[in-house]
């Protein structure tokens, strides 16, 4: 009888132990799904082959969210339009995983779309960039991308390089995702003359105007020499 309850015992401890073991086997083989992380209306700054990059709607932070890098992988991912259509300027709402274990899945809610900038005012001019005033007050900047003369000329309308000049009015059309080329449409020359800002506030003078102080400066020699000459002529 002590044999017989032996081997029961035994046989309890080995079929505990399995059914353990069982237990942890099952436990490995159902993965804890990953906490995903949402961004909602946020707009793409940048996108490279594998990386996308995006600012939160109250633009106080931005997130680089890696991509599948194989095309047909990156397209299951997208709903509300194509991989084409998650580019700059796009607005999307993401679903990622912060561990990067599993692909994001991404919402278009706002393809890209090609910015129409009627009545712009040029304020500053460089190599390959145009700087301009809004109607609004704001700022902005155009870059063509090369400085070469061949681009000026594709990217002027109805005037040339050299009428692209400060007070110069235009109308720009601009494509953020790059794939449409930039365009000034000139609407009225300006005299090109006006100060420009140099990011101090100062007034900035032409390179071919004489300061004020020389000028004065040189007339009091002149005055002064006149003057010695005159009392020598009296004595």
């Amino acid at each position: 009888m002590r044999v017989m309850a032996a081997w029961t015992v035994a046989m309890g401890l080995w079929a505990g132990g399995d059914a353990c073991a069982q237990g942890a086997h099952a436990a490995q083989a159902a993965p804890t799904a990953p906490v995903m992380s949402i961004l909602e209306n946020a707009r793409v700054l940048e996108r490279t082959a594998g990386t996308l990059y995006v600012q939160g709607a109250n633009a106080q932070f931005s997130r680089a969210i890696p991509l599948p890098t194989e095309p047909g992988e990156l397209a299951r991912c997208v709903d509300g339009g194509t991989p084409e259509d998650v580019d700059v300027s796009a607005i999307i709402t993401v679903r990622y995983d912060p561990k990067n274990n599993v692909p994001p899945r991404i919402m278009v809610l706002k393809k890209p779309e090609v910015e129409l900038l009627s009545g712009v005012t040029v304020f500053d001019k460089g190599p390959d960039v145009v700087y301009v005033t809004l109607a609004d007050g704001a700022q902005r900047a155009f870059r063509l991308g090369a400085a070469s003369p061949e681009a000026w000329t594709a990217a002027v309308r109805g005037g040339t390089r050299e009428d692209v000049r400060p007070g110069t009015r235009l109308n720009v059309r601009f494509d953020p995702t790059g794939r449409e080329p930039l365009t000034f449409e000139i609407v009225e020359v300006g005299p090109g003359r006006k100060g420009r800002s140099g990011g101090c506030g100062c007034h900035m003078r032409r390179g071919d105007e004489a300061p004020a102080g020389f000028i004065a400066s040189l007339a009091g020699v002149v005055m002064g020499a006149w003057v010695i000459a005159r009392r020598r002529e009296m004595r």
